[in-house]
């Protein structure tokens, strides 16, 4: 998350994800559903990172519930996973998953350089 003014156009992308528009509703403490902001609510114990390096503070930005697919679009390249034989082959899935479905939350740093951390729970 930034500040918008401070965003640059990359003309050179081209996407490969469909947009997807996120209902968001409010929920109460402790409802296991997609959220952006305030408290994760963990489906196992709190694994927050206090800190980046032990001196940068990290903050929630999201989490995803288990299952959260991204549908692709027609041109994109498939996503490559891993076959009954143990070697990468692509999907027949229309859409990506990210970190085989799991749970995930992420957090964000907002001093320095923007980074992201996922954590994932199942």
């Amino acid at each position: 998350m930034f500040d918008t003014d401070r965003g640059v156009v990359r003309s050179e992308y081209e996407p490969k994800v469909a947009f997807k528009r996120w209902k968001l509703v409010s929920s109460q403490a402790g409802a296991q559903e997609h959220k952006i902001g305030g408290e994760p609510n963990w489906l196992l114990e709190d694994e927050a990172p206090a800190t980046y390096r032990q001196t940068v503070p990290m903050f929630f930005l999201m989490q995803l519930l288990e299952g959260f697919t991204f549908e692709k679009l027609p041109e994109a390249p498939p996503q490559m996973t891993l076959g009954l034989t143990g070697e990468p082959e692509p999907s027949r899935d229309p859409f990506y998953r990210l970190f085989l479905s799991n749970n995930l939350y992420f957090f964000g740093t907002e001093d320095g350089e923007p980074l992201v951390y996922i954590l994932t729970q199942i």
